[in-house]
């Protein structure tokens, strides 16, 4: 039975719309629960963003913002299930976002 993907929260469903699903993904892992400013198209290069997304996806994302102040939404059942999706189990997701295994357990059903 495969899972159906809630919405994305937030700024997360504008990052989808301009660079992927898996990079309003790859960003909520890595700067959920932050406030972050996201660099000018020229500016990207050597940026936190461009060396978590790649260059690449962070342009796109860049582009659409042009030096705005975002909040990222933690969005940890996406983090969680993207996670599993990828062979991580309970416990070791539960460890890595230090949250607990019954945590996981009630995102993933």
């Amino acid at each position: 039975m495969q899972m159906t993907e809630p919405p994305l929260p937030g700024i997360l469903a504008d990052i989808a719309a301009v660079a992927g699903r898996e990079a309003a993904i790859d960003t909520a892992a890595a700067f959920g629960g932050l406030t972050m400013h996201i660099p000018a198209p020229e500016n990207v290069n050597g940026h936190e963003l461009g060396r978590v997304l790649g260059e690449e996806r962070a342009l796109l994302i860049s582009l659409h913002f042009k030096g705005e102040q975002i909040y990222i939404p933690m969005a940890r059942r996406h983090v969680i299930r993207r996670m599993h999706s990828h062979g991580a189990g309970k416990r070791e997701i539960a460890r890595r976002l230090a949250v607990s295994y019954r945590t996981v357990h009630r995102l993933l059903k």
